[in-house]
């Protein structure tokens, strides 16, 4: 039996990376200065989203099913990320807007890409 090499649960973390690497684009745009490295993670951003859609395409029928449950625990993740930077920042004084978003969605997924291998091992 061929073990596939791409899983559903690499696929989501990779969407993960994605939604991450948009949450910091406007972190750049927005600060003066800063135009090669939003052009630097603009590429990557898009380099990343490509290998994504590829990396689902290799996906069977099966896996594809599994994506659902999978996004959703993301989208949960990235919430409680989230909220998690908020508290940080506001019980220090006030939130920032832009490094809230890209720490928060940052620290979600490093949560959900954690959960995500703990769970395919215990499993394994």
């Amino acid at each position: 039996m061929k073990q596939r090499v791409m899983t559903p649960e690499r696929v989501s973390v990779l969407v993960g990376v994605v939604v991450a690497m948009l949450a910091n684009l406007p972190r750049y745009l927005t600060a003066p200065g800063q135009s090669e490295r939003a052009m630097l993670l603009g590429v990557a951003l898009g380099v990343v989203a490509i290998v994504a859609l590829l990396s689902w395409r290799l996906l069977d029928a099966a896996a594809r099913q599994r994506l659902p449950g999978l996004f959703r625990r993301l989208g949960v993740a990235l919430a409680v990320g989230l909220v998690a930077v908020a508290l940080l920042q506001w019980s220090q004084g006030g939130i920032e807007r832009w490094l809230w978003l890209s720490h928060g969605t940052t620290l979600g997924l490093l949560g959900y890409a954690i959960l995500v291998g703990w769970r395919r091992r215990a499993r394994s």
